[in-house]
């Protein structure tokens, strides 16, 4: 079957559904280049992420300021959106239409992977209609943040992994390992998939990669990512494969609880803000600021490392509609909009993480096979990494499509029973 109509289609029709609700949204998304945002909806990433964009096509390299080489946020997100400003203009309008593209992509992409992985046409058209209209997708194009930029290179990397377990071709490696490079400077989290895919390689009895293709992959996703160390290297003096975060995490960690925490009202998270307030003002380095704070988290050990990991894990899984379904606080007359967000979730959302418990209890049981083993390892190493530092349900966005990947249907067998790829490695 020839699936580049079908492709194109997916792409054409998801772009006019984000351009549909472009003329929803209540509030303007520029004014005099400007954005419109209200108080409660207006976000700092993204505006961090838009000035480093709009610095990048101005021709001042990757900078906040103009001048400064910057760090602090990954880089891939501002430079793809950067060249779209080049291309196109430096605005906020702009930056919808490149999320809106970006968008597309991505549901198109995740139409192969679901043929490649259920060979079903129409339930394949199903599920990508399911990320096309999600709630929580078509809030993120709103503001100039990387989820969905990270959501096509996830999906992108997916499906390149799917077909070189399924095929033994070097180059499908090859650029598989690419993708993920490009996933990872996106954003950390992202590094672990190229690792349990070679770790795969040399365990018995599964679907896997050649140790060959394993060996490809990870030398292309380190070649992907060695240009930006050596920027980082060349400007900083030391070793930073993605971006310098980890204090800003740490303080984050340390200064903010979720919001149906019950220890949201303690009296420690003012000292850690006053803390970290008076760091700030001193100019302390990142280290110096490590010393100061990992005390601070010693001290509560069983809140720090225990209970707060576990409100974590469940805040992951709450819509991503915070003052993001719409970018302005809803009206009486626009609540249903709300009500249709949150009732999304509860009947289309929530199921698909029991069926993810599902999928965990069969892996355990050693009854499921790549590539869903790995997509299920995957899955919960990145939610992991999120769960012990800072979780957001919008982070849980670019992996939604891996959710529906797990769907306990049958697997297209033509493609996977087969014998595993290491009699070629």
């Amino acid at each position: 079957m020839n699936l580049t109509k079908y492709f194109m289609a997916v792409a054409v029709c998801t772009f006019a559904v984000c351009i549909f609700y472009k003329s929803l949204l209540p509030h303007t998304l520029s004014v005099n280049g400007k954005a419109e945002y209200s108080a409660s909806a207006n976000n700092p990433d993204s505006d961090d992420y838009y000035t480093l964009a709009a610095n990048v096509a101005a021709g001042n390299g990757f900078s906040a300021d103009g001048k400064t080489p910057a760090v602090l946020r990954p880089p891939m997100f501002p430079l793809m959106l950067g060249a779209w400003f080049k291309l196109s203009e430096t605005s906020y309008d702009s930056a919808y239409y490149y999320q809106a593209f970006v968008h597309s992509l991505t549901c198109a992409v995740a139409f192969l992977l679901f043929m490649e992985i259920f060979g079903a046409l129409r339930f394949s058209m199903l599920l990508t209609a399911w990320l096309a209209i999600a709630p929580a997708h078509l809030a993120r194009i709103t503001h100039s943040l990387l989820e969905p930029t990270m959501a096509l290179f996830t999906t992108l990397s997916i499906l390149l992994s799917v077909r070189a377990l399924r095929s033994n071709k070097l180059n499908t490696a090859a650029l598989a390992g690419v993708s993920w490079g490009v996933l990872t400077l996106s954003k950390v989290p992202s590094w672990i998939g190229p690792i349990l895919l070679a770790a795969g390689s040399f365990m018995p009895g599964t679907v896997r990669l050649s140790k060959r293709q394993a060996g490809v992959l990870l030398l292309m996703f380190a070649a992907t990512m060695t240009p930006w160390a050596i920027r980082n290297y060349r400007h900083f003096h030391k070793l930073i494969l993605v971006n310098a975060q980890g204090a800003c995490m740490l303080e984050l960690f340390t200064a903010n609880t979720y919001k149906l925490s019950p220890h949201s009202g303690d009296a420690k998270f003012e000292e850690a803000r006053l803390l970290i307030k008076e760091m700030n003002a001193q100019g302390l380095s990142d280290s110096q600021k490590f010393d100061k704070l990992l005390p601070f988290v010693w001290k509560d050990v069983t809140y720090f490392l225990f209970e707060r990991p576990i409100v974590g894990t469940v805040y992951f899984t709450f819509p991503d509609f915070y003052g993001n379904w719409y970018t302005s606080p809803l009206s009486p007359s626009q609540r249903y909009w709300k009500i249709t967000a949150y009732a999304w979730w509860f009947v289309l959302v929530l199921p698909l993480y029991l069926v993810l418990f599902y999928r965990c209890f069969q892996l355990v049981r050693g009854e499921l096979r790549s590539p869903l083993g790995f997509l299920v390892v995957f899955y919960m190493v990145y939610w992991s990494q999120h769960t012990m530092i800072w979780c957001d349900p919008r982070y849980s966005v670019p992996v939604y499509v891996i959710l529906l990947c797990l769907l306990p249907l049958n697997l297209n067998v033509k493609k996977f029973g087969m014998e595993p790829a290491a009699a070629n490695g």
